[in-house]
């Protein structure tokens, strides 16, 4: 009786599908979020993973750049060092065919400073001629000592004269000096020996 009941039920294959569908619905029931948590676990390992690459990268970007800081730094000092001898001579009148040497010569004598011709190692103007305006001196001198004496001596021209003196800095510390004016005041501010300083304000 039963297993005429069991062959009857099992002929009907629209039953028997209903049975395969919902025991595969049900496998996928219990199956499926098990797999998803693999696939979650695995996305989370794999995030963990490219976080820390990432972090090794940050530090080793980092290293490179501060490397290069060091670089730069070392350079720049480098380079203004090799200018210790220089001086730039701004608003000295231009004309043609002038002995740039001598120009530097008469000013020494201006400021009554004792410059003889073999002092100067080098000396020329620089950059483009602009429209009423003079391009700069730059003039190398063979000693520290009379450098320093013809950029001290500057300020015995006078106010009423256009001429000044300054050092001969680097791109790097000339927009470093021309910040510190900005920000402090050009009264506030001055150099020595390729050296940016601000005054000390006494109380």
């Amino acid at each position: 009786m039963v297993k005429s009941i069991v062959a009857v039920i099992l002929s009907d294959t629209n039953f028997t599908e209903k049975i395969v569908h919902g025991i595969v619905a049900k496998e996928k029931e219990l199956v499926e979020p098990a797999i998803q948590d693999e696939k979650i676990s695995e996305l989370k390992n794999k995030i963990t993973q490219l976080e820390a690459s990432l972090t090794d990268q940050n530090l080793f970007v980092a290293k490179l750049e501060n490397s290069v800081k060091v670089l730069k730094d070392k350079s720049n000092h480098l380079e203004q060092y090799g200018r210790l001898h220089y001086l730039r001579i701004h608003n000295v009148l231009e004309i043609q065919d002038e002995n740039v040497p001598n120009i530097v010569m008469n000013l020494a004598t201006q400021m009554k400073v004792e410059l003889h011709s073999h002092s100067i190692s080098v000396c020329y103007r620089t950059g483009q001629a602009k429209s009423g305006k003079p391009r700069q001196i730059i003039v190398k001198f063979c000693a520290r000592s009379e450098r320093n004496s013809i950029l001290y001596g500057c300020s015995s021209l006078g106010s009423s004269n256009p001429v000044f003196i300054s050092e001969d800095f680097t791109k790097l510390n000339m927009d470093m000096l021309i910040k510190a004016k900005n920000r402090l005041g050009s009264k506030n501010v001055f150099t020595r020996n390729g050296r940016i300083y601000e005054k000390q304000v006494k109380i």
